[in-house]
């Protein structure tokens, strides 16, 4: 009885070893949930287009993946396109769409669990425009703030045009 016991104990302990090295070790934080950008409590990057007026996150997720819808307004006329993308969580890459102005391009997307809940979503593509050919990597960090009340987005963003970088606080609805 007390050998199947501590056999028992030790299968237990190597699953919870095994189940915690697919994600680093790191735990994913729920990030799942509808979320309303706070404008007054973001930082955004100073670019040359139409500004944001408005965006709502629409995040589901369970055990293996993790998808974002973003739905943005501007003070312009361009009509930004909703953009939904679903990356793996066990770190293998996937495929999604990189939408920019009237172009669409497809997209590498990688996430990766980082210690403290926290978790980076990134994109990268290529679009063939009619000026030539861009390269667009984009890196979101996730993290939940205020009893996960919160969800704060650090973006770093690459284009031909130059690196810029956003802080963008969402509330949850």
């Amino acid at each position: 009885m007390k050998r199947s016991l501590t056999v028992c104990c030790l299968v237990l302990a190597l699953f919870i070893i095994g189940s915690a090295q697919k994600t680093g070790g790191a735990a994913v934080s729920n990030f799942a949930g509808t979320w309303e950008l706070d404008l007054g409590k973001s930082t955004l990057a100073q670019s040359r287009g139409p500004k944001i007026t408005a965006q709502t996150l629409t995040i589901t997720q369970d055990a293996k993946t993790i998808g974002v819808a973003a739905d943005t307004k501007t003070d312009g006329d361009m009509v930004i396109p909703v953009s939904n993308r679903t990356y793996n969580l066990d770190g293998s890459e996937s495929t999604g769409e990189l939408k920019m102005m009237q172009m669409t391009a497809p997209a590498k997307l990688l996430a990766k669990v980082l210690d403290g809940g926290k978790l980076e979503l990134n994109v990268s593509a290529t679009i063939d425009g009619p000026m030539g050919t861009m390269d667009i990597k984009q890196k979101d960090t996730f993290e939940l703030a205020d009893g996960g009340k919160v969800l704060k987005v650090h973006r770093s963003r690459t284009t031909p045009r130059g690196s810029e970088e956003s802080d963008l606080v969402f509330n949850k609805k």
